[in-house]
């Protein structure tokens, strides 16, 4: 009994004056827990993150209302953990959100694991928004990625870095006009980098931009 009389004043204590991480935590540790409770508290003071664990680890949770909390709080990364761990999830409630308001790394993870998932509309979210590691990755890592939209992308706005990284990245990628661009915009690493680990790469063309420290590694390698 005494024992009970102090997880109940405890709990008190962290209704009234603890974070949502605090309720998530005691409705995690602490048996005779009243879960309702805690989860109502997590629900009206916590964030996206507290909501995702608690959904995640606490027996009992309530998913739906769990899920309308983080999608009110409106962090895109927090939208995408959800839909990837808990079961029962909204998947279409959830893309929604990370269309609207994630950003390249969040729509770019949301098509690569979530099964179900508008391959479509999340490249096209990654094309409007997302940067040259987005389109690469994209292009590698989804299945039904459109790779010369992707590709075209990267052409028109990435670094020489980045037309590298997709050239030895994503296979079905246009190695001769990558080439043409790093020759182009790219520093004199990134033609060495393209040269030493791109299949195809036209070596005597990028010579001319390789430090001659390095190009001699490039013919010794």
């Amino acid at each position: 009994m005494k024992k009970l009389e102090k997880i109940l004043k405890n709990m008190e204590e962290i209704l009234k004056n603890g974070t949502g991480d605090d309720c998530y935590q005691f409705a995690l540790e602490v048996e005779g827990a009243d879960i309702q409770r805690l989860e109502a508290r997590v629900i009206e003071i916590g964030n996206g993150w507290d909501c995702y664990l608690f959904a995640l680890e606490v027996e009992g949770a309530d998913i739906q209302k769990l899920e309308a909390r983080v999608l009110e709080v409106r962090d895109g990364y927090d939208c995408y953990l959800f839909a990837r761990e808990i079961e029962g999830a909204n998947i279409q409630k959830l893309e929604a959100k990370v269309l609207e308001i994630g950003d390249g790394d969040d729509c770019y993870s949301f098509a690569r694991d979530i099964k179900g998932s508008d391959i479509q509309k999340l490249q096209a979210r990654v094309l409007e928004i997302g940067d040259g590691d987005n389109y690469y990755e994209f292009a590698k890592w989804v299945a039904g990625a459109d790779i010369q939209k992707l590709e075209a992308r990267v052409l028109a706005i990435g670094t020489g870095h980045d037309c590298y990284m997709f050239a030895s990245e994503v296979k079905g990628a246009n190695v001769q006009k990558l080439q043409d661009k790093v020759l182009e915009i790219g520093t004199g690493d990134d033609c060495y980098q393209f040269a030493l680990n791109v299949k195809g790469a036209n070596i005597e063309k990028l010579k001319n931009k390789i430090p001659q420290d390095k190009f001699y590694k490039l013919k010794n390698k």
